[in-house]
């Protein structure tokens, strides 16, 4: 279903530019959600007024956009990995155009509000099947790693371009949605003039040490899962539809429950939260055992089966998220550290709205204006990272951009609303965005730990994780700075404006307390289980080789083999190091070779794995090279004739 077909010839870029077009169509086509988030952050009174919305109504558009999008990803994420990621993503983007230029003719308050969440499912297509190209497409290296930098810097850029133009065009919010429909047309174009099929390999032209060209390409087969042939075959059959519905409806249930939390008088005791909310979770458990079930009765099948019977079996269901990709290392931990930090971000941002126009009263645009600090910062911190991700440990990227985000609580917790700018506020938009310097390379982490084949669900994790952490911040902060404001309130029975300012400013710093709680549990959470991860962009480069990337990720793999299968008691070169326990980039490329859909006898045909004799002089038994696999004879003819050893048979 993926849309393999190629523009014409003078239309597709060189092939030297043709990566950095690829980066360019799929980082901006991402910046797009998030540039509607901000812009909707500012804009949202004045279109309410304008669409006949209440001040309690004003967050439902940009309520129910983020939770169309969260409660979708997880599917798009699957579909973009069974159906082709090109074409969801071109998908994507079309959808986005088209609703957008629909929103902008919009004015009818509950028309706004639905469309707003059809549009949602736009953006949801977008942000996976982009990850999953960068993963697959581009080869290991500095230019993949910059790809990843791109991509994390494009959903600070969007927010803070959104929150600019919000405050320009909020009185004409048409002007908004024509300018994410331009914008989603360019980068449409440049992505079907470049991004590569399905299976498609980006080559990358470098110039070598004595001044000529070079060629860095992946090689390999189109599909290079294990289980690509069941799920391209069929891909209607094997969808994991059931886990599906039951992941989405429980996304909707439980993210609808808690934004109820933050519009119901009774806030958290109303009936749509005690319904909806316990109800949601349910759902996401029934989910998650599902996935369970449905991984186990596929490892039957693919256990018991030989090869000719899984060929044929045409409905062999695959897990939407299975259940083994948690056993990844860190990978839970790392998405539990990206939870906990933007919740941080996003609660402290929109009370950083809220203190401007509430507190400072300030207009739409004057807030925008002092939002423009953050436009620079986020980038530095995104080239910082993604030139940092080789050289440093993504641990102490982590901890410097979490120190950074406590410290923007901390100030804007203690400040004086009367200081000027430059004594408070502008520190806190120097400091909030630090996280960014730790986003590409968790963004890189994540898909080479779960390996290539689910590089797009990591991308839809990745996103889940930041949609929920959105909803239940704002959720939770909202039932804090309403007890917080109403207990002042009470407390200095007064209803002057500078108390109602008062009251207002003591609920917002509470919220700022919440952000601090948050970030202390990610930096206690990073600090026990991530101090291992080490540096992210080495692990990239043992991936490398000079023909293709893939010969040296099985090279290190066979290593990492030979490691963990050497007695303790043996130390190498005299380090007196023991061997029996792998490293975490030991453990990863292990983990790319068993579990994520490259077989041993493709491995050997490819000349990954090395032949028997070279196996057999460098120590290494044919079984543990093979990763448990068997030679059939004869070896010889299977290898010129590129059928792998089992099937020659």
């Amino acid at each position: 279903m993926a849309i393999q077909t190629k523009p014409p010839f003078f239309l597709q870029p060189s092939l030297r530019l043709r990566p950095w077009f690829v980066v360019l169509s799929v980082a901006g086509a991402t910046v797009l959600p998030s540039y509607l988030n901000g812009a909707l952050t500012v804009a949202l009174p004045s279109i309410g007024a304008q669409i006949g919305l209440s001040p309690a109504e004003w967050s439902w558009p940009m309520t129910v956009l983020s939770l169309v999008n969260g409660a979708f990803l997880l599917i798009s994420g699957g579909l973009a990995d069974s159906f082709g990621r090109r074409g969801m993503f071109l998908c994507g983007i079309a959808w986005m155009m088209v609703f957008s230029i629909a929103l902008a003719f919009i004015r009818q308050s509950t028309p706004f509000i639905a469309m707003s969440g059809v549009l949602g499912f736009g953006a949801a297509l977008l942000a996976p099947a982009g990850t999953g190209i960068i993963g697959e497409s581009l080869p290991d290296g500095k230019f993949k790693n910059g790809a990843f930098a791109a991509l994390g810097a494009g959903q600070p850029v969007g927010f803070i371009i959104g929150l600019l133009l919000g405050g320009v065009f909020g009185s004409q919010f048409f002007v908004l949605y024509v300018i994410n429909a331009v914008a989603a047309a360019v980068f449409g174009f440049a992505a079907w003039c470049c991004l590569p099929l399905d299976g498609e390999r980006i080559i990358i032209v470098q110039r070598g040490a004595q001044g000529r060209e070079d060629l860095a390409i992946l090689n390999g087969r189109r599909d290079i899962s294990g289980s690509g042939e069941v799920r391209r075959a069929a891909p209607l059959k094997a969808f994991d539809w059931f886990g599906a519905i039951l992941c989405t409806s429980g996304m909707v249930m439980f993210t609808l429950g808690i934004a109820f939390s933050g519009t119901e008088k009774r806030g958290w005791a109303s009936v749509p939260v005690i319904s909806m909310v316990p109800i949601g979770a349910s759902l996401m458990l029934s989910f998650f055992l599902w996935e369970v079930q449905v991984q186990r009765q596929t490892s039957s099948i693919v256990g018991g089966a030989n090869e000719r019977q899984q060929r044929i079996e045409p409905s062999l269901r695959a897990p939407l998220i299975p259940p083994s990709i948690w056993s990844a290392p860190c990978f839970a931990s790392l998405l539990a550290t990206i939870f906990f930090s933007w919740l941080s971000f996003n609660t402290l941002t929109y009370y950083c709205t809220l203190y401007f126009q509430e507190v400072q009263e300030l207009k739409p645009l004057a807030t925008s204006i002092r939002f423009l600090p953050m436009i620079g910062v986020g980038l530095l911190m995104n080239i910082l990272g993604g030139y940092l991700v080789d050289k440093v440990s993504a641990f102490w990227l982590i901890l410097s951009g979490l120190a950074g985000s406590v410290g923007s609580c901390l100030i804007f917790i203690f400040m004086d609303p009367k200081a000027g700018y430059e004594k408070g506020m502008l520190w806190v938009m120097f400091l909030i965005v630090f996280t960014d310097i730790f986003y590409p390379a968790a963004q890189l982490f994540a898909c080479y730990t779960v390996g290539p084949r689910r590089s797009a669900l990591a991308g839809s994790l990745f996103n889940v994780t930041t949609r929920l952490a959105t909803s239940i911040g704002l959720a939770a902060s909202t039932s804090i700075t309403t007890y917080v404001t109403d207990k002042y309130t009470r407390e200095h029975s007064t209803t002057t404006p500078e108390a109602y300012r008062e009251a207002r400013l003591a609920g917002y710093r509470a919220a700022g307390w919440l952000c601090v709680a948050f970030t202390l549990l990610a930096l206690a959470l990073v600090v026990l289980t991530l101090r291992n991860v080490g540096v992210v962009g080495k692990i990239a480069a043992s991936r490398e080789g000079p023909n293709n990337d893939r010969s040296v990720s099985a090279s290190s793999s066979r290593a990492a083999l030979h490691r963990t299968h050497t007695p303790p008691s043996h130390t190498p070169n005299g380090r007196g190091s023991p061997v029996g326990t792998p490293s975490l980039a030991d453990s990863i490329a292990l983990q790319n070779l068993n579990e994520h859909g490259i077989a041993a006898d493709e491995l050997a045909v490819e000349n990954i794995i090395t032949p028997v004799a070279q196996v057999h002089k460098r120590g290494l038994r044919a079984d543990e090279a093979y990763l448990g696999g068997t030679i059939t004879p004869p070896e010889t003819n299977a290898y010129k004739t590129g059928i792998a050893p089992k099937r020659s048979q």
